[in-house]
């Protein structure tokens, strides 16, 4: 069976495209290694591939973001929710920014946070956004 020339140069572009986009993160990763420990307790709580997917789908927000919209989520990134302190059980939040994690640190009725490290304005997890 053969298949047509254009199928085949397709595929090879998708190939290539999560093959570059694999070696950035894992690049990024070993980068973060030694920065990845716990904000709460200095272990391992963070979920190193939860880190590599976040980083995937932000990098979407950051090609398609609205600096100008009176939307909050179409204008700040969302933080990652990339793990759970195993001695707190507090969740563990990562700035798309400085690409550090960071305590969970949102204040009621607010939907935007700021990173303490590089003080960039990010919006809190849909999972946090529930008014009563």
């Amino acid at each position: 069976m053969e298949f047509p020339k254009g199928i085949i140069n397709k595929i090879v572009m998708i190939f290539n495209y999560h093959k570059i986009h694999i070696v950035k993160h894992t690049k990024i990763l070993k980068k973060l290694g030694e920065r990845m420990e716990c904000p709460y307790c200095g272990g391992d709580c963070v979920r190193k591939s939860v880190v590599e997917m976040y980083l995937d789908m932000i990098e979407m927000f950051f090609k398609y973001r609205d600096e100008n919209s009176d939307i909050t989520y179409k204008k700040y990134p969302t933080v990652g929710e990339v793990g759970e302190c195993k001695k707190t059980h507090e969740r563990i939040w990562f700035c798309p920014y400085c690409k550090k994690p960071f305590k969970e640190n949102y204040k009621l009725k607010e939907v935007t946070v700021q990173c303490p490290h590089c003080k960039e304005t990010l919006c809190i997890p849909a999972t946090n956004r529930t008014f009563c």
